[in-house]
């Protein structure tokens, strides 16, 4: 074989390569556009229901399903701050199979952990 022929075949070779790396990185790309605009979707339906003019509770719990959703948690929890305690209250919960029961949250100095306290 001639180096002239063997030249050729490496230069094929480097091109094949190069070309198996770009459709994997398109792919990787089209994977990640895809996720973004899932995220984004579910962004801008949050952001219309809080346009909305509705009932506090039904647009947190519509917020905590979109949360769930998007993140792909097993359970979300949009917390409130009450005025008077000072705590975090869960006014609303989306929850799959096997999830938390929703909390309330404590100021507090504790620092080995969060103050949770549970909500009936």
């Amino acid at each position: 074989m001639s180096p002239e022929s063997r030249a050729e075949m490496q230069d094929e070779a480097a091109l094949h390569a190069r070309l198996r790396w770009l459709e994997q990185e398109n792919a990787r790309l089209l994977e990640e556009q895809w996720t973004h605009l899932q995220e984004t979707r579910a962004l801008t339906g949050i952001g219309r229901l809080l346009s909305e003019r509705l009932d506090p509770d039904v647009v947190g719990e519509r917020i905590a399903e979109s949360l769930r959703s998007l993140l792909g948690g097993r359970s979300a929890v949009v917390y409130r701050l009450d005025a008077d305690s000072g705590n975090l209250l869960a006014m609303a919960v989306s929850h799959g199979p096997a999830s938390p029961t929703a909390a309330t949250v404590s100021p507090s100095s504790h620092t080995d952990g969060p103050p949770f306290t549970r909500v009936p």
